[in-house]
């Protein structure tokens, strides 16, 4: 099966649909620290390929290290580039809007997170994505609209979104293109100096202290 996004990026005036290879394709900008939940990455990918799930996850933002090592041989006793995953190190900002392009489902694994610019740029790229209910991340997304909410921490609640987006692409497409929308909406340049501004605005007159006092 030939599993496709639709990316609605302006080139040349037009919108780009862009073609995805014949494996599912999932993506991560991670870090290399437990926090970031690298490791129920891992175990998603293991619960994914008993299913026989073939897919490839590629994994911006970490390369090979001990804490990695730790992770897939001790914790997870195998090396899970053999089934699909793939460690890309840092990236260049073209190398990673590349990456992106070439994805069918984004994943942010946190266990903590602020307001993930990671999750931000893949759905500014029309890009379906499944985060980790944590942080800033439910600011983002909210379940089943603009995209998929999960427990942190539970690798079946994972591996379960990613099935939930394979198997239904035009769900994929209809989230992918939601999140597109709002993420303009949330990051649009003009509107956002404005808000700032009149924040900045009403604290000079003395409106925030006024209410706390």
């Amino acid at each position: 099966m030939k599993y496709y996004v639709i990316v609605f990026i302006k080139q040349n005036g037009k919108k780009k649909k862009n073609k995805i290879s014949n494996k599912f394709v999932i993506n991560t900008t991670n870090g290399n620290s437990f926090y970031k939940g690298f490791e129920t990455l891992c175990y998603a990918l293991k619960i994914l390929n008993e299913f026989g799930f073939s897919c490839e996850w590629l994994v911006a933002g970490i390369s090979q290290s001990d804490l990695i090592y730790y992770i897939t041989k001790e914790k997870t006793k195998g090396d899970f580039r053999n089934q699909g995953l793939v460690l890309m190190g840092n990236l260049s900002e073209q190398d990673l809007v590349e990456s992106l392009l070439k994805t069918d489902v984004y994943v942010t694994p946190s266990h903590i997170e602020n307001s993930p610019n990671n999750l931000s740029e893949a759905m500014i790229l029309g890009v379906p994505c499944i985060s980790t209910f944590v942080g800033g991340s439910g600011s983002l997304i909210t379940d089943k609209i603009n995209g998929l909410l999960i427990q942190s921490g539970d690798p079946w609640a994972m591996a379960g979104a990613i099935m939930e987006i394979a198997t239904n692409d035009l769900e994929a497409i209809r989230l992918g293109q939601r999140g597109r929308e709002d993420a303009l909406k949330r990051h649009y340049k003009e509107r956002v100096v404005t808000d700032l501004l009149s924040i900045y605005k009403e604290i000079k007159n003395g409106k925030y202290i006024a209410e706390i006092v």
